[in-house]
């Protein structure tokens, strides 16, 4: 109960306080000369696609989530403290001013430095392969990530010569056991949330199982009283995973996660902003009443949010799918039920 109190005063006030936002902005206009969103509508989009999903499927299990093999890695990526030290490291090996390259820009630059330097030599994957040119090590090293090309960079060690190499400050080097730590650090702090969460789920499913238990072997409980209970337990365990949250959030890591399918805070923001637009358009439309509106913006799911972003040649399409059919029947790849056919009239 005390979990559930705490949780439920979490969301509580994270809903009221976009609700307060969301009245604090609403009369502010954006002007039409400016390519901006109304702040009103980066409130709304909280509210309605983040807020209320929350609430509704509302129970202390959800804390299995966190636990969820799968979704480890994912919240993993989470704690990104280390990513902006990593960047901060880049800038001041670089000598460059701060948020003058993008992350990608700086890896660019700190790659061709390493191979520069010639100190890649004493990295792990020349090491294993003497065969791997510069070429093929700069097409492995720009995939990497800020943390990565920084933890490569502080496993080289010292340089020998590195003052012939003024171009970089080498000093960033003496920052590596400040690095590490900050890393042992985030480790160490998402273990604990992943304890915790455990903890938290388990006991919460295991005093539901037994109060379940307990309604279902007395014989003076009131049947009604027990269904719903039971009901909405089952319910619960359902929604331990949000299935509809999930398909979304995958969607939004192809169209604004890129490549590693990370959010930056850069395109986090962009895809925040994406989605207030939308909400704007819908809250501002004309051809909707204020129930439609609001059923629209509950509605949203991952298709719909697919079919918004995806255009396709419907006559292209039909061209080439009609060839793959006739292919598929030519060489007896067309799987048909005798059922289908008799319910077809064939």
């Amino acid at each position: 109960m005390c979990w559930n109190s705490l949780f439920s005063c979490t969301l509580c006030y994270v809903f009221f306080y976009d609700v307060c936002k969301v009245v604090c902005h609403s009369h502010s206009t954006a002007d039409s000369g400016e390519s901006v969103v109304n702040p009103k509508y980066f409130h709304i989009q909280r509210l309605v696609w983040d807020d209320f999903r929350r609430i509704q499927g509302f129970s202390v299990l959800q804390a299995f989530r966190v636990i969820h093999p799968t979704l480890l890695k994912r919240y993993a990526q989470s704690f990104s403290v280390q990513d902006i030290a990593a960047r901060y490291v880049l800038e001041k090996f670089m000598r460059i001013e701060s948020d003058a390259l993008t992350d990608q820009e700086l890896v660019e630059h700190a790659a061709a430095e390493i191979i520069h330097s010639g100190a890649h030599s004493a990295t792990e994957s020349i090491q294993n392969s003497e065969l791997r040119g510069d070429q093929q090590l700069a097409t492995e090293l720009v995939r990497y990530t800020p943390h990565e090309i920084v933890t490569r960079l502080f496993n080289m060690g010292e340089i020998e010569g590195h003052e012939q190499f003024s171009s970089v400050d080498w000093t960033v080097l003496q920052y590596r056991w400040r690095f590490r730590l900050l890393g042992c650090v985030e480790s160490v702090a998402f273990i604990a949330v992943v304890v915790l969460a455990f903890v938290i789920g388990f006991f919460g499913f295991l005093a539901k199982l037994c109060h379940s238990a307990i309604l279902l072997t007395d014989p003076d409980a009131n049947i009604v009283i027990v269904v719903v209970y039971v009901i909405g337990f089952a319910n619960q365990v359902i929604g331990v995973m949000a299935v509809n949250q999930l398909l979304i959030w995958r969607v939004q890591e192809v169209l604004f996660g890129g490549a590693d399918s990370k959010f930056s805070g850069e395109e986090t923001f962009i895809m925040n902003a994406y989605f207030a637009l939308l909400a704007e358009k819908v809250c501002t439309s004309e051809g909707l009443s204020a129930s439609e509106k609001f059923a629209v913006l509950l509605g949203l799911d991952d298709q719909d949010l697919q079919q918004m972003v995806i255009e396709e040649d419907v006559d292209e399409k039909a061209r080439i799918l009609l060839g793959v059919k006739a292919y598929m029947k030519q060489h007896g790849l067309v799987s048909s039920s005798a059922l289908a056919r008799w319910a077809g009239g064939q």
